[in-house]
């Protein structure tokens, strides 16, 4: 009896083994085709994120050739908009020229702003660190937003507790200037203040305003490429949404950080912070202060309407003015006493740093200014000899400082 229940038991044994067996050999197998299932979809993961980098590359690269193909016309309409407003005009003609002059100011900004944004987009935003004075960019940033307060609101610029901040001041500036823009954009009453305050490596720069304030919900959300939270002032406050994307990418690109607090109905905080960078700037030893008239100048420039305009800025400031559109017709033209030249960076047969190199060599110690629609030429031999101008920052003042400064007349 006992062997009975004895086998009866290893029976029951065995089956309990063979279903554990079973079951185990079934889980071993969902494991195994779970396993497979995760590894693929990383794999389709790593597919997708390679395409967005890619799409984001292909974006990035789109927004920087369609802006620098539309920035050179809309500079050419600036420059020979400021040539006829010089010229004889009644009081309408004036107007309406002040019209084209602005409605193109407004489509460069604007150009300017994916342009801006597509090279910090892929890292290649240009910096160059020098040390400047705060309180003057602050009273300049101050002169250019007063005019966009409204009745009721107070600007508030405190004097700087960081006198001086080794950066890229075209782009703390461009930061700054769209903080506050967007802050006097959305305040109705109460008041926009900027403050300025040390820290341990550098400043921190507060825009605090008494406007909208934005939901909290969407604070994250403004950071990103032409999102706009909508309110009542939407339909009179122009603005594309990239100005807020520019200014975090390039406060990374600074080595520093953009973040904004908000209260809906009460107002915002946008807390800039900068390190100071180390000086990259080189000081051009040979460059003095120099005055008196320009001498003959030659403009070299692929696009024929801009170059005229440069040529009309020059033509009450030099005692001769002479234009050429390829390196070919430069070269020879630079044989007729040419005290001074200024060149576009981006021309079809060559590059303007090139040319001015060639330049150099058949006449040393030549005054020269570069100019461009994009950034400037990477550094160089070329720092030593010129200095650069932004087609967009042309106008007579500029050009005669840069040349006053470089060169001076042949007697």
């Amino acid at each position: 009896m006992e062997a009975a229940a004895l086998q009866r038991r290893l029976a029951r044994l065995e089956q309990a083994h063979e279903a554990l067996t079973a079951q185990y050999e079934q889980l071993s197998a969902e494991l195994e085709e779970t396993n497979s299932g995760v590894v693929a979809l990383y794999a389709e993961l790593d597919e997708r994120g390679r395409q967005l980098a890619a799409a984001n590359e292909a974006k990035s690269r789109f927004l920087r050739n369609v802006s620098h193909e539309l920035r050179s016309p809309v500079n050419s309409i600036i420059g020979l908009a400021g040539l006829l407003a010089e010229s004889p005009l009644d009081d309408d003609q004036a107007q309406q020229v002040r019209f084209v002059r602005d409605s193109a100011d407004t489509l460069l900004t604007l150009v300017d702003e994916l342009l801006e944004l597509a090279r910090a987009e892929a890292g290649h935003q240009d910096v160059h660190p020098a040390p400047f004075d705060m309180a003057e960019l602050l009273a300049e940033l101050e002169g250019t937003t007063r005019p966009l307060v409204r009745d009721g609101v107070e600007l508030v610029v405190d004097p700087p507790g960081v006198p001086v901040l080794c950066s890229d001041r075209r782009l703390v500036a461009r930061m700054l200037r769209n903080l506050l823009t967007n802050a006097v954009k959305f305040t109705e009453r109460g008041s926009v203040h900027l403050v300025v305050t040390p820290t341990a490596d550098g400043a921190r720069c507060e825009v605090r305003d008494t406007g909208l304030g934005v939901p909290a919900d969407q604070l994250d959300a403004i950071f990103e490429e032409f999102v706009q939270v909508p309110h009542h002032l939407q339909p009179g406050a122009r603005g594309t949404g990239l100005g807020l994307p520019y200014a975090r990418r390039t406060a990374e690109a600074l080595g520093g950080s953009l973040t904004a607090t908000s209260t809906l109905g009460e107002g915002s905080v946008f807390t800039l912070t900068l390190p100071s960078l180390e000086d990259a700037a080189g000081t051009n030893a040979s460059a003095g202060a120099r005055s008196g008239r320009v001498g003959h100048v030659l403009v070299v420039d692929d696009d024929h309407a801009f170059g005229s305009s440069v040529a009309g800025l020059l033509r009450d400031e030099a005692t001769r003015v002479s234009v050429a559109h390829d390196a070919g017709t430069a070269l020879a033209m630079l044989q007729d006493d040419v005290d001074a030249v200024v060149l576009d960076v981006r021309m079809p047969d060559t590059t303007g740093t090139a040319l001015l190199a060639r330049m150099l060599d058949e006449r040393p110690g030549l005054a020269a200014v570069l100019m461009s629609s994009g950034p400037s030429p990477a550094p160089g031999p070329w720092t030593r000899t010129a200095r650069f101008l932004p087609k967009d920052r042309i106008d007579r003042a500029a050009l005669v400082a840069a040349l006053g400064t470089e060169g001076t007349a042949r007697p």
